[in-house]
């Protein structure tokens, strides 16, 4: 990563690290910066044209969830760079959304049960298209997501799914 994007980004809260990536909130804004997964390679990137691929993929699947009905950020607002560490040469995908909120798993923490049950079934009902999809569609097959509470997000009484990552990306 450029140290001109590292010097903004550690302005801005950190919201998580793990083990592929680092998202930041940036005012109204979420952005994703992943890079090759140290645990499961070979399965990662390590040039600029696998990290592109990578990259088509998370649109994709964003559009693919959006098209069952899932509720993702707007595909038009979101933005995709490909870039380079100029020390290593190697490649990153970062991802810029619009922020959807607050983590459903960070408000469950100070819940109580009836609030937890709520939120619960918010999640069910934003992931409930999944069930319902045809397996057999031409254009793509079954599309999964990880349905976590750290991966959806709570604004104004909207639910937003907010994991991009495809989930068959890491995993056999």
């Amino acid at each position: 990563m450029s140290q001109l994007l590292q010097m903004f980004l550690s302005r801005h809260e950190l919201l998580s690290s793990r083990f592929y990536s680092k998202v930041y909130r940036t005012h109204s804004r979420i952005i994703k910066c992943m890079s090759t997964h140290r645990v499961l390679d070979p399965e990662g990137f390590t040039t600029k044209s696998q990290a592109s691929a990578f990259g088509t993929e998370v649109l994709g699947y964003i559009e693919k969830l959006h098209a069952l009905g899932v509720p993702v950020s707007p595909i038009g607002d979101t933005n995709l760079f490909i870039i380079s560490d100029p020390q290593t040469g190697k490649p990153s995908v970062m991802l810029d959304v619009p922020d959807g909120g607050t983590s459903v798993e960070e408000v469950m923490e100070y819940a109580d049960e009836k609030h937890i049950r709520v939120l619960a079934e918010a999640m069910i009902g934003a992931f409930l298209p999944l069930l319902y999809q045809n397996p057999l569609q031409e254009t793509w097959g079954a599309v999964g997501i990880d349905a976590i509470p750290s991966n959806f997000a709570l604004a104004e009484g909207h639910m937003t799914y907010i994991d991009f990552t495809p989930p068959r990306y890491f995993s056999s």
